[in-house]
């Protein structure tokens, strides 16, 4: 199914079947590579979710899976779009979701900001009051709970998190 994209959204894609660009067989779809590249802007967030479900659909993802890395998507997407433009000029902000081998999808996220390791970031107490709480975080808390890795590496002056996620049986077709 083709997807909208909106302003600044561009299909970056090596891959007959990306949503953006038609869709072969499934089988065929899942040995390539696809992706989406935004401007680092919120307001680009719903052309960004709406990618990542077409890109899960087309891979047959459902259940726990399919939720994991759509939670890591909207979360570390926004925050990317949010704090990862630099300071000069506008930013971009790049998502993948691949099946890497039988049993494991990665999500790929870059951005153009300042250097940020979310893997780095202390566990918020989730057991202190809410007024005792530090503000933001929690959303990486539970991609770092939920997924099966999460990993970060500054790359070429990027940000590069990377999220796996193993498949649970019934998850792909």
């Amino acid at each position: 199914r083709a997807v909208a994209l909106g302003r600044g959204a561009v299909a970056m894609s090596h891959d007959r079947g990306c949503p953006m660009t038609g869709r072969p067989s499934r089988q065929e779809s899942r040995q390539e590579s696809c992706g989406i590249r935004l401007r680092a802007d919120p307001a680009d967030l719903p052309s960004l979710l709406e990618w990542v479900r077409s890109r899960l659909d087309q891979l047959g993802l459902e259940g726990r899976t399919a939720m994991v890395l759509e939670l890591a998507a909207e979360e570390l997407g926004l925050n990317a779009m949010t704090h990862g433009r630099p300071t000069q000029g506008e930013g971009a902000v790049e998502l993948s979701i691949e099946v890497v081998s039988e049993g494991e999808v990665r999500l790929t996220v870059l951005d153009d900001g300042e250097a940020f390791d979310p893997t780095a970031l202390v566990a918020p107490d989730t057991d202190a009051p809410l007024e005792d709480r530090r503000v933001g975080g929690l959303g990486v808390h539970l991609v770092r709970q939920m997924a099966d890795g999460v990993t970060y590496e500054r790359r070429d002056g990027r940000n590069v998190t990377e999220v796996v996620v193993r498949l649970q049986e019934g998850a792909a077709g």
